[in-house]
């Protein structure tokens, strides 16, 4: 007997509606939102990244662009911020590079500054200095005088320090103790105005800064002498003048190798370099003395006098710009306070 034609049974999967791809809801971003705020216990804000999910699986192709919109959006704010921070960093780190620098700069300069104060014999360098004729470089002195104002003249020195002026000449170093007192490597004979000492140590410092090759021929340097002004003739011959004081007579000037550069030709033997480092110290150089008070320098080559004391301001500007030079105002600054007091 045979059975009445039956229909087949439908295909389930064909007909039963279709399952979410878990594999693909699990790949997406919104579900490490979830799984991050369902760690933090944030129940707001993980509800709110389900309907985020929800929405870029399940959502209207509107509501799938708006979830990508703002996906975008929140990537473009956190990569700001990432870069934000990064640049702070690199700030930070710049800034702390500059200390670093800025730190190593200061000590390297407080290094520099405590070896300039140091107290060293003299020694020449390697530098071939320069003697070249008095025109090239006047200008360069003459701009030198122009900044300072000369206080010391033949005219007023007896009113600076009276009858008693011998009681401010010194033949020890009072800091280093050397008696007597070097200068270039040579002794000064006679001593010097204590005044004069620190812009003595000043133009040294300075010529061995420069590393010069230079010492003065002779062995001695003429410091103070108890005399007149001595110049010489026509001829050549040394010619006293009774009634003009001299800057040696004060303690504020020597002579350096005065056997080749007595007054003659103006412009002798001594280097460009020293005469600069002289006046840049504050004195008038002999064969090129400042118009205001000392015009008897003319062709007096070895002769270096000061222009201005140390306690003046232009005396203070140049001694505050040397560490060396600070060191030996503070030795000789109490001893002219007691002279000041006493006179």
């Amino acid at each position: 007997m045979s059975l009445p034609n039956t229909p087949e049974a439908p295909d389930k999967a064909e007909n039963a509606p279709s399952l979410p791809d878990l594999q693909k809801i699990g790949d997406m971003e919104g579900v490490k939102d979830i799984m991050e705020n369902l760690k933090k216990g944030d129940w707001g804000a993980m509800v709110g990244a389900i309907m985020t999910v929800w929405k870029e699986y399940f959502g209207t192709p509107e509501e799938k662009a708006e979830v990508k919109r703002a996906r975008e959006a929140a990537k473009k704010e956190e990569a700001s911020k990432t870069e934000t921070k990064g640049d702070l960093k690199s700030l930070r780190q710049n800034v702390d590079r500059k200390d670093d620098s800025s730190k190593k700069s200061e000590k390297q300069e407080e290094k520099e500054e405590k070896e300039d104060a140091e107290v060293m014999p003299y020694k020449p360098g390697t530098k071939k200095p320069t003697i070249s004729p008095k025109h090239i470089f006047k200008s360069q002195v003459e701009q030198i005088y122009a900044q300072s104002d000369t206080i010391f003249t033949t005219n007023n020195l007896s009113e600076h320090f009276g009858r008693n002026y011998r009681k401010f000449i010194i033949e020890k170093d009072p800091v280093s103790g050397e008696e007597p007192i070097m200068f270039l490597g040579r002794p000064i004979t006679g001593g010097v105005n204590l005044m004069m000492l620190p812009f003595l140590k000043i133009a040294e410092r300075n010529l061995m800064n420069q590393n010069l090759n230079y010492i003065p021929a002779e062995k001695l340097i003429l410091g103070f002498q108890d005399r007149n002004m001595c110049m010489s003739d026509k001829d050549g011959n040394k010619v006293l003048h009774a009634t003009i004081p001299s800057f040696h007579k004060y303690g504020l000037a020597i002579d350096l190798d005065p056997n080749s550069n007595w007054p003659k030709d103006g412009r002798g033997t001594i280097p460009d370099e020293v005469m600069v480092a002289m006046a840049e110290a504050g004195f008038n150089l002999g064969n090129m003395g400042d118009k205001t008070a000392s015009h008897y320098l003319i062709n007096d080559s070895m002769h270096f006098q000061m222009r201005f004391p140390p306690d003046s301001a232009d005396g203070q500007r140049i001694i505050n710009e040397s560490p060396i030079g600070r060191r030996y105002w503070d030795a000789v600054r109490p001893q002219l306070d007691a002279l000041k007091m006493t006179s």
